[in-house]
């Protein structure tokens, strides 16, 4: 069977991605936390969407980061996704959460999520404890 080519809405969802990934890693070298806070907090007027729709999304965030060159960890995943939805009008709340890891340190990690969709950071995120929700 022949793979079937993206099409131009993937393209174009794609460079969005891309492009949101370069200004959240951007955001997060050059500005304090408490100016990037605004750009997390989940606004409660926005809208709610079909999992198709945010599976695009989520699809388009993680080819992004395949080719990106600067780090895409998952703190830069769920600011550019946010900023996604957040220009669609489309709830999203950003989680943070710690781990203890079997090293004895800790791990911190950050997902967002749509409704009960969880739009990145979805690995292993039931072993994190919630500390933070915006």
């Amino acid at each position: 069977m022949k793979k079937e080519r993206p099409g131009i809405h993937e393209y174009k969802l794609f460079a969005e991605a891309w492009y949101f990934l370069a200004k959240a890693r951007l955001m997060l070298v050059f500005r304090e936390f408490k100016e990037i806070v605004p750009s997390l907090e989940a606004d409660t007027d926005a809208r709610n969407v079909s999992i198709e729709e945010l599976e695009s999304i989520q699809l388009a965030v993680a080819r992004a980061c395949t080719k990106s060159p600067w780090r895409t960890q998952c703190f830069e995943q769920a600011l550019a996704a946010g900023l996604m939805l957040q220009r669609r009008n489309i709830q999203r709340a950003t989680y943070f959460g710690v781990r203890k890891n079997t090293s004895g340190s800790i791990d911190a990690h950050a997902w967002l999520k749509s409704g009960d969709f969880i739009v990145t950071g979805w690995q292993q995120v039931s072993t994190y404890t919630v500390i933070a929700q915006f």
